[in-house]
């Protein structure tokens, strides 16, 4: 997928499918690029769960809130980079916001 990184703030994009966590510990793989021929740079989070502490009942995940992971500052790379997603079925997301002030910066982003 591909998004502009605003200056200033941060842009928020969502996958077009969702993300299937089978375990409590999954986790969900995201890796993003500034295109080559861009001078760009960007920081960029991904959308993971953060497991509750407390009481589960049987049968039941243990409870999570959303919460955004770093995967860096720059220009990316080819490394993929978990972040916690748990026992559930959501859409990931990233976001991200250009270095280049008052340029914005192409992202290319994927999970997987």
């Amino acid at each position: 997928m591909s998004m502009i990184a605003p200056p200033g703030h941060d842009a928020t994009q969502a996958a077009t499918c969702g993300g299937i966590g089978t375990t409590v510990d999954a986790k969900m793989y995201y890796s993003w690029g500034v295109p080559s021929e861009s001078s760009g740079r960007a920081c960029v989070e991904a959308l993971g769960y953060e497991r509750l502490v407390g009481p589960v009942p049987p049968g039941q995940p243990p409870p999570a809130h959303e919460k955004w992971y770093s995967l860096g500052c720059g220009t990316g790379g080819g490394r993929a980079i978990g972040v916690p997603w748990g026992n559930r079925v959501a859409v990931p997301k990233i976001r991200a916001r250009s270095m280049n002030v008052p340029l914005g910066c192409p992202v290319n982003w994927q999970v997987g």
